[in-house]
């Protein structure tokens, strides 16, 4: 019986603390707010320019195909970067498969990389040029999973990266 008095005592105890977690965790129309991002958040958003303003992609976005002359199939790809050092050594690192098959068709390569500061921590990147490995008759009208990571050369554990769904156009004829 002293047990049984024990285990009710401390169920009430945890049902009257209840509404106090619920009113920390949410705003007071009973709505849960998400907490602000740190100063040194580090965020990656990719996009793409092409000569434009820079526009954000999402899942599911077209991105426009090139030929350079050479016979292989590239994208100009942006991106911003919040978060890391203004003088920070960075690496991208890009791959893509394709979604019908999973085949590779950007391999993981890694570069060096020189951003621009166009606001207080906030940096770009604009019209990165990205080759496929694959030919054109592979990728071109083809989904693809494209991910981009940037990594701070000296700090690696400083790293953030953003995998969209893209959707490769015909490049322009020439």
């Amino acid at each position: 019986m002293r047990y049984r008095l024990r285990s009710f005592r401390r169920s009430l105890t945890g049902w009257a603390i209840l509404p106090l977690v619920i009113a920390a965790t949410t705003g007071c129309d009973g709505v849960r707010t998400a907490a602000p991002a740190p100063d040194n958040a580090h965020t990656l958003v990719i996009g793409q320019s092409n000569g434009e303003p820079f526009t954000e992609l999402a899942d599911g976005d077209d991105v426009q195909a090139f030929t350079l002359g050479q016979g292989t199939v590239h994208l100009f790809v942006s991106f911003h970067v919040t978060g890391f050092n203004p003088d920070a050594e960075v690496s991208i690192t890009v791959s893509a498969e394709r979604v019908e098959d999973g085949r590779v068709v950007i391999e993981n390569r890694t570069q060096p990389e020189t951003l621009t500061e166009i606001g207080p921590s906030l940096y770009e990147r604009i019209d990165r040029l990205v080759r496929f490995d694959a030919f054109p008759s592979e990728i071109v009208e083809q989904d693809i999973v494209f991910t981009l990571t940037v990594t701070d050369v000296n700090a690696p554990t400083t790293t953030v990266s953003v995998t969209r769904q893209l959707h490769v156009l015909q490049p322009p004829s020439s």
